[in-house]
């Protein structure tokens, strides 16, 4: 990968590296989406401007529960790029490898979620398409990549860039973990290209952790997330080669499902773990501030906590706090007392 930034720009430490997809989202408030009319002029409030992605996601997440995270991407040479190091850091993040890119902009997503409604994005992905994975890891944690399908420098080869990265991190001791994104419809693999892309990488995979939105738009699939239908690709994907699955199904809640654990690198207590299949519901939260990051929230929350010795149910139940702080518009630090105790 052109322009790495040196290994030594990143602590030896790392609780989670989070590796892959980062951008800017822009955020106007609004009370409702206005129409797009040429020559119109409609009136929106304050523009949020915060890290986005698996990357920006995470950091903030793992940070605020009193984590060490460490970024790993690729970003433009550029005012945005500028401000996505100002905001890791005041994020907290010390630990940080950006490779700036002279041949192309910084990634950032216009999200628009009128009050009390999901949100939607306008996305440029930008310097994330150089994310080729050829980077310098921490030893020790864990590594967490997202999202493939807006970094077409891993999918290369079936995937062969991804897999380096992944075999990399597990020689080194690390638990990966691999999280995937919606897919647009042009893109250019279609189901069977996705599943070779996934037969080859899961195997690299500890815990893979897709949405039911994920799956069924990589896999161009219309299933609603019944129990069967989530055990159903739950089962295919402990099959391709991944050791632990984690579907979330948005106000379904999910389900984890666990083959064998990683615990040849001692990160997890296997009579705990081994052969877990736990339906869990979604948070219950009043009244929603806000969607974005939820599903990130939860992830990072859920690995976090599994890491540190947790037992499944004690993992979901953490993840699932968590994700109620963020859908109330709520900082995580709180919890960091939760999750010592």
């Amino acid at each position: 990968m052109a322009e790495t930034a040196a290994a030594a720009d990143i602590a030896d430490k790392a609780d989670i590296v989070f590796a892959g997809h980062i951008c800017i989202d822009l955020t106007p408030g609004l009370e409702a989406l206005p129409p797009i009319e040429p020559g119109v002029l409609s009136s929106v409030g304050a523009l949020g401007m915060s890290l986005g992605g698996a990357v920006g996601n995470g950091t903030r997440v793992l940070a605020q529960l009193g984590g060490r995270p460490a970024a790993v991407a690729a970003i433009g040479d550029d005012a945005l790029g500028d401000l996505c190091q100002q905001l890791l850091r005041d994020q907290g993040v010390e630990r940080v490898s950006l490779a700036r890119r002279q041949d192309a902009s910084t990634s950032y997503s216009l999200v628009f979620q009128p009050r009390g409604s999901d949100r939607s994005f306008w996305h440029h992905t930008g310097a994330n398409e150089a994310f080729d994975g050829a980077v310098e890891l921490p030893a020790g944690g864990a590594l967490h990549v997202g999202y493939p399908a807006v970094l077409p420098g891993l999918l290369a080869d079936d995937g062969r860039p991804l897999c380096a990265l992944l075999r990399r991190a597990r020689e080194q001791g690390m638990v990966t973990s691999l999280d995937t994104v919606y897919c647009p419809e042009d893109f250019p693999l279609d189901a069977t290209g996705w599943e070779r892309f996934f037969r080859a990488v899961l195997p690299e995979t500890d815990l893979f952790c897709p949405s039911w939105e994920d799956i069924t738009s990589t896999f161009s699939i219309s299933s609603p997330p019944t129990p069967d239908a989530v055990k159903t690709w739950a089962e295919r994907f402990l099959a391709w080669g991944a050791r632990i699955v984690l579907i979330t199904t948005g106000p379904d809640g999910g389900l984890l499902r666990v083959g064998r654990v990683p615990h040849d690198r001692g990160r997890f207590h296997t009579e705990d773990w081994d052969g877990t299949n736990t339906a869990f519901a979604a948070p219950k939260v009043a009244r929603i501030a806000t969607t974005n990051a939820t599903g990130d929230t939860f992830k990072t929350a859920f690995l976090y906590h599994a890491l540190g010795g947790a037992a499944p149910g004690a993992a979901i139940e953490f993840a699932r706090t968590a994700t109620a702080y963020r859908l109330r518009g709520l900082s995580l630090e709180p919890l960091t007392k939760e999750k010592d105790a």
